[in-house]
Formats: structure tokens, sequence, C-alpha cells
């Protein structure tokens, strides 16, 4: 499997507004089809350098514990990982608890969700 990518993206929405954001991505064509997707047509698009010390074991221990905490508040998992994204001061850890809160909002088990990130967790 290739390796994730972090692509930082401005573009217009389909009703003509700007929008940004990040988006793990194995290639630039994924990230295209992914952005095609959103209804995004993107402006600019650049490759974030990642930073693998934030993937050490204590930040994604301090992850887990903060969502298990908004688990035990009756936030669904999907609304745990988005809000944790939202809050999170990491760019490339908000981008990677985005990823995994949509893809349980497509249907696709945690478990599977989490299969391309075993160096995290």
């Amino acid at each position: 499997m290739a390796s994730k990518q972090l692509w930082r993206w401005h573009g217009i929405t389909g009703d003509g507004n700007a929008q940004d954001g990040m988006l793990w991505a194995e290639s630039r064509t994924l990230l295209l089809m992914a952005l095609q997707q959103q209804m995004v047509t993107p402006l600019s698009l650049k490759r974030i350098a990642i930073n693998s010390a934030q993937w050490r074991g204590d930040k994604s221990a301090e992850v887990i514990q903060q969502l298990a905490t908004l688990l035990k508040a009756g936030l669904t998992l999907s609304e745990g990982l988005a809000l944790l994204a939202e809050q999170h001061p990491s760019k490339q850890w908000q981008a990677l608890l985005q990823s995994l809160a949509h893809d349980l909002e497509q249907g696709i088990a945690f478990s599977n969700a989490l299969l391309p990130w075993s160096e995290v967790f």
C-alpha cells in the first residue's frame, strides 16, 4: 500500500464559495478525485511535510483518552472524531481525525478505517 501524503488545498465549491482544507491522499490524482467527490474545484494544491514526532505513542494515547471521554459523554464515534479534529492543535492530526470521521460516516468500520494508520495507533 502506498503511503498517505498530507495535502493543503484551496478551491471553490459548487455554489461558488472559497474553501480550503487539508486531506490525506496517496497521490495527487487521488486527492483530486476526493475533492471532486466533495464538489470542490481546486485552485491550489500543496503537499505538506509530515512531522513524524506527532505520531509518538504519547500523542496518540492523548487522542484516544480524549475520544474515550467524548464517547462517555454520549457523542457518537464519528462526532467525537470530528470534534477532536476541530480542536487539535496539529494540522496533520486534524486531517487524520477528519479522515477517520469521514470514513465512519461512509459506513466503513472503525477497525478498517484505522488499518492505514498502524504507525499512529
